[in-house]
């Protein structure tokens, strides 16, 4: 238990220094060194490779996680084991192959008018993909090995580092664009390579061993079923950016993407919740203890109202700083970054309703509405997008922003809905209230100061004014006992 917290710890710190690292190579270094349109072919291919990962591991990486735990004890277990994931890993990159060749034309005829760049590098998707399909896969291997931290590592920063050091030597002359795009897409197949030294030192690569057609049909059904509610699940993260990319263009992807990447920080304090939180959640049904399931519920809602909503309104009054730094044509990202946010603020006050429900006896009802929110982020996109780009097509990312907080309101209010139908669980509290007061009491008072000539100056003041005055309300706040467990995210 002591090394899974410590292991929970050290992978919270690697993804807040993650998130830095992005934060300089995305905003700092691309947005400055990148016209919008380069900007915006680096996130496009990075989205369409991250889903089209999700066809390639076809379920192997969460194969390793569910069949590991009854392998482990068995002689040559995990290499069969290991064996299978890597059959059904080339099962899912030749069926995906083959059906991207078949679609292809289709594909990149969506592109061809408004992203004439993605259409000329798109090739480049598919080293890419492969990179990220087989480190999720060999990944897993380090989770099942409680050797986490050093794909945190590898992931959250060397990942970044080898980003930045392809920007840096684009930026002095060392790469041309042509082979700056062919570096940065091989970024994630060079980051395997020490995950394959890890596999190998554990011994996973021994004599391949008999597997049984009944076997392997078992292991192939769980990798299609996964697959599906997967992908689904990452249709979410990537399509808005796909979707901009063919009715916007590239450079409503880089406004989009920088817009979006902010709202990332608001959502960190929940990805470092949810690794302790869920095995709690699955302990507490375990043994049917519905009290302290809603306790935890309760408090982790209320923290994460304070942290997340810090960080949003911080956000919100430093963004004219980050247009101010990036040009006129990044000054949308505001009404991208509040639309997209406050979406992402519905998710994080109903807290953990996921865990919940993936751990209940009606888990199943999570696939059912992770597939509901994957359609509606479609459909609201092919609506939104043309409505609010009527006349300036540009201004359709806004919309992309509105239809994602809509389906994610959405989603977060079936789930939290039929867990209090069934369950009578509810995240909500007279504290919520009180901290909404207090939010729209310091976006009141703040936003009419102007100091300064220069907007960027006046906004820079806000934020640490705001700043100060966060950390003054939590001291506040920690002096009383019953205000730390909601305070810690804990029950």
């Amino acid at each position: 238990m002591a090394k899974s917290k410590q292991q929970n710890l050290w992978n919270t710190l690697i993804g807040f220094a993650g998130a830095g690292l992005g934060f300089v190579n995305q905003v700092v270094l691309m947005g400055r060194l990148f016209s919008p349109e380069e900007l915006g072919l680096t996130r496009i291919l990075f989205q369409a490779a991250t889903l089209y990962a999700q066809f390639i591991v076809f379920g192997s990486n969460n194969l390793t996680i569910r069949f590991f735990p009854g392998l482990r004890d068995q002689t040559q277990g995990k290499a069969r084991l290991f064996q299978v994931g890597f059959i059904i890993l080339l099962v899912g990159l030749f069926s995906s192959s083959i059906l991207l060749w078949l679609f292809q034309e289709n594909l990149l005829g969506v592109y061809a008018e408004r992203s004439e760049l993605f259409v000329q590098y798109a090739v480049w998707t598919l080293p890419m993909a492969l990179g990220f399909a087989a480190f999720q896969w060999l990944g897993s291997w380090t989770h099942v090995l409680q050797k986490s931290v050093f794909e945190s590592r590898l992931k959250e920063v060397w990942l970044r580092l080898l980003i930045t050091l392809a920007i840096s030597l684009y930026a002095f002359g060392g790469l041309d664009w042509d082979s700056f795009v062919s570096v940065y897409s091989l970024i994630p197949l060079i980051v395997c390579i020490p995950l394959i030294v890890f596999a190998y030192r554990h011994d996973l690569f021994k004599k391949l061993q008999p597997i049984s057609l009944k076997e392997f049909r078992t292991f192939l059904n769980f990798s299609f079923y996964n697959v599906l509610s997967r992908t689904s699940g990452f249709i979410t993260l990537t399509i808005d950016v796909l979707i901009i990319g063919s009715l916007v263009g590239l450079n409503g992807v880089a406004v989009y993407s920088i817009g979006t990447y902010i709202v990332s920080f608001v959502v960190i304090p929940s990805r470092a919740l949810q690794k302790v939180a869920f095995p709690k959640i699955a302990h507490y049904w375990a043994e049917t203890d519905l009290s302290s399931i809603q306790k935890l519920y309760r408090n982790t809602s209320v923290g994460l109202f304070f942290w997340s909503g810090s960080l949003f309104v911080g956000g919100y009054f430093f963004a004219p700083v980050l247009i101010s730094y990036l040009g006129s044509e990044y000054e949308l990202l505001l009404p991208v970054f509040l639309a997209f946010g406050l979406g992402r603020m519905v998710e994080m006050i109903t807290s953990i309703n996921r865990g919940i429900l993936r751990n209940s006896p009606i888990f199943k009802y999570e696939t059912l509405f992770t597939l509901l929110f994957a359609a509606s982020m479609i459909v609201c996109d092919l609506l939104f997008i043309p409505l609010w780009g009527s006349e300036v097509p540009l201004e359709g990312i806004v919309g992309a922003a509105w239809g994602s907080a809509l389906s994610i309101t959405l989603f977060n209010t079936l789930l939290s809905g039929l867990l209090y139908r069934r369950y009578k669980l509810s995240p909500f509290s007279k504290k919520h209230t009180y901290l909404l007061a207090w939010f729209i009491t310091w976006i009141m008072v703040l936003t009419p100061v102007a100091i300064f000539d220069l907007e960027w100056k006046n906004a820079l003041l806000r934020s640490v004014l705001f700043g100060f005055s966060t950390l003054a309300l939590f001291a506040v706040l920690h002096k009383k006992s019953d205000n730390r467990s909601w305070l810690s995210l804990s029950n």
